[in-house]
């Protein structure tokens, strides 16, 4: 009889509205609602996963205040998982979340699941009235895509660990589980080397990580199921690290850490062997700082014009066949995918999956690299067709500052796509990326959010149920107060400096 009476609550009805982002897959409400006035009694039945019981903890602080001073005696929160999940491969993060009058029940075969479930746990209270509840509900969740990532750029204005961080509280409450960390560029070397030093002495002279840093930021975004993916960007993109390191260089040029952030189109020379021992020392030291089975090299933005007008260079070209049809024209494309291989030879060599932007696509390029399509869906659709797996960012780039709606609608895999099942299962997911030429440390909160969460649903949810652009509005609105509420600053920084602006002069005012 009780069985009975608890399905029947969650009788077929119209979906009531809700403020959840991500969409669940599937959503059952019922007429009930758990009261928050009594703090829910936690119980774990399994501690293998000591992320789990630290989230829970995070997340009823949010949810209902401070943990209680004496064992909480209210509804039960009980939560099941059946291993601990591990993001680096890809780990289920598929569970059910069920809310009755009586208590919450989440089950996950993984404790990343659990992780999930919070989220969206944290995301149903609901206050009327001055009093907080949870609706009745049976969810059963998981993601469209397995990699859902948030580029971050510190190379151009240095990013400090506590923005960082807030920002991967943010990613967890929207189910993101990838930083891509974009740790040198023209402007920049974000990471100190103790290998090589000069890098981060002069690429990082208004600020780096210290190697303590990094293992930090590591452990706080895996507590919170976010696996964290380095990005070296070669051989272009590299101005910083020929100002440290002047036999790097192409030519016979000295510079200095790139001001502008216009494409500088500098790049280190691919015919030393000095170059590629250099790499090979960089690479090892960094490799082993950094856990996650991928590596992203970047490989953009590099248009070859130092390579064709060094007379030694373009004669290393010839001398190998790297020319074009007409046998006399020099193909810088030949030329990186001959330093690919390199890279690549030297990351497999530390067990390592190599990521790199569309550009370097080629119907030479070994299949095992991960194309990262920037320009156009186009890459993505060639990337998959050569055997390549791939992500896509073209359509969430969220430094172009274009509405919500813009990046909620580009699919990695739109419906009606030619490719096959087989090149379909080779579309890993997106990245949305905020690159920081015009945004620095104060105001970038307010660049990202809260429109990735837009991107996130994007790769989390079905996509079926992810076409009413002005319900994405009004979710996204609810979902940027709760993003407040996780220590993210899009809201308050704007308003500070607005306030700053108008605010009276200190000095005495001058004379006329």
């Amino acid at each position: 009889m009780v069985l009975l009476m608890g399905l029947a609550s969650f009788a077929s009805l119209a979906q009531p509205s809700h403020n959840l982002m991500p969409v669940p897959a599937e959503m059952r409400w019922g007429t009930g609602r758990l009261s928050l006035k009594a703090p829910l009694k936690l119980q774990l039945e399994s501690t293998a996963d000591p992320a789990v019981a630290a989230a829970a903890s995070r997340m009823l602080a949010r949810l209902q205040g401070p943990a209680p001073t004496r064992p909480a005696a209210g509804p039960v929160l009980q939560i099941r998982y059946g291993r601990v999940g591990q993001a680096e491969k890809f780990d289920e993060e598929r569970y059910s979340l069920r809310v009755t009058p009586m208590g919450v029940t989440i089950d996950a075969p993984t404790s990343l699941g659990v992780l999930r479930a919070f989220a969206t746990l944290e995301q149903l209270a609901t206050t009327e009235k001055q009093r907080r509840y949870l609706p009745e509900v049976d969810i059963q969740d998981q993601p469209r895509f397995a990699w859902r990532g948030l580029l971050m750029d510190p190379a151009r204005h240095f990013l400090p660990v506590a923005v960082i961080k807030r920002n991967l509280d943010g990613m967890a409450a929207v189910k993101l589980n990838v930083l891509h960390w974009h740790l040198s560029d023209d402007q920049g070397f974000r990471v100190e080397s103790k290998v090589l030093p000069r890098l981060h002495e002069v690429g990082g002279a208004n600020g780096y990580y210290t190697q303590l840093e990094v293992k930090e930021i590591i452990a706080y975004a895996a507590a919170r199921g976010i696996r964290v993916l380095p990005e070296f960007d070669v051989p272009s993109h590299t101005t910083s690290w020929i100002a440290a390191y002047p036999r790097l260089a192409s030519n016979d040029s000295t510079y200095g850490v790139y001001r502008s952030f216009r494409t500088s189109n500098i790049a280190i020379d691919p015919t030393r062997e000095t170059t590629y021992s250099f790499l090979d020392s960089l690479f090892t030291e960094m490799t082993a700082l950094f856990p996650d089975p991928y590596f992203h090299v970047g490989g953009d933005e590099n248009d070859g014009r130092q390579w064709r007008r060094s007379p030694r260079i373009a004669a290393f070209m010839r001398a190998r066949g790297m020319v074009r049809a007409d046998g006399k024209t020099v193909d810088k494309h030949q030329l990186q995918t001959y330093f690919n291989r390199r890279v690549l030879a030297m990351l497999q060599k530390r067990n390592k999956i190599m990521v790199g932007w569309d550009e370097i696509l080629g119907p030479d390029l070994p299949k095992e690299i991960i194309i990262q399509s920037w320009r156009g869906k186009k890459w993505l659709v060639d990337a998959v067709k050569l055997g390549h797996p791939a992500l896509l960012s073209e359509g969430y780039y969220l430094d172009l500052n274009y509405p919500a709606a813009s990046h909620y609608l580009p699919d990695p895999l739109p419906a009606g796509t030619a490719l096959t099942p087989a090149q379909q299962k080779l579309v890993l997911g997106g990245e949305a990326a905020m690159w920081t030429e015009f945004a620095d440390s104060v105001i970038v909160d307010s660049r990202i959010w809260p429109r990735a969460a837009a991107v996130a649903e994007r790769l989390w949810s079905p996509q079926a149920s992810t076409q009413n652009v002005p319900d994405m509005y009004r979710r996204l609105n609810a979902v940027a107060g709760q993003l407040e509420a996780v220590g993210l600053r899009h809201r308050r920084a704007p308003e500070q400096l607005l306030s700053q602006m108008a605010a009276p002069p200190t000095c005495p005012p001058c004379a006329p």
